[in-house]
């Protein structure tokens, strides 16, 4: 028999080692068991409105999701629904701004620790305009876009923390 409850996501968990099933945790505390292919419909934060059935296996009884809709949103039947096969998404959906986010500031911390990029504001400046190219040269791009590049700061050198553009 089917129950229908109104739920606020707290984490989404995708499934374990080759297995059919993630789950999410609900601000409550309630998990609720969801097949892979569903997983990416839920967000943290989110509010759904879910169609699920309890299955009882050793005294214990089990939250299956069937089917969602997001407040305000359609109607999500699990056969209906994929995601890119990874999943969820752990981190809710990301969009390009925030993908180009991530690779900027991953890659120039990367370069910042390795010493290859002095950590002032101009260097990192240029830093991150060339890291920024790159993106939208190789994952970001728009279909028709002319973007230039940017030369990238020479290596940083030992003692040379005190030569730099500030005037004082």
């Amino acid at each position: 028999m089917s129950s229908t409850a109104i739920v606020k996501v707290a984490f989404v968990n995708d499934a374990k080692d080759g297995r059919k099933m993630g789950n999410i945790k609900t601000v409550e505390g309630v998990y609720y068991s969801v097949p892979v292919n569903m997983l990416g419909l839920f967000a943290r934060g989110g509010t759904y409105e879910v169609v699920y059935e309890d299955n009882v296996y050793q005294g214990r009884t089990y939250h299956h999701i069937k089917t969602i809709k997001q407040q305000g949103g359609e109607s999500s039947p699990a056969e209906n629904k994929t995601t890119n096969g990874t999943g969820g998404h752990k981190y809710g959906a990301t969009d390009n701004a925030t993908a180009e986010r991530i690779y900027v500031c991953g890659a120039l911390n990367s370069f910042i620790a390795a010493g290859k990029i002095d950590p002032n504001a101009n260097s990192v400046r240029i830093a991150t305009d060339a890291l920024r190219t790159a993106w939208r040269q190789t994952f970001g791009a728009p279909q028709g876009s002319n973007i230039t590049t940017t030369e990238a700061p020479p290596p940083a050198k030992a003692g040379d923390d005190l030569n730099d553009d500030i005037p004082w």
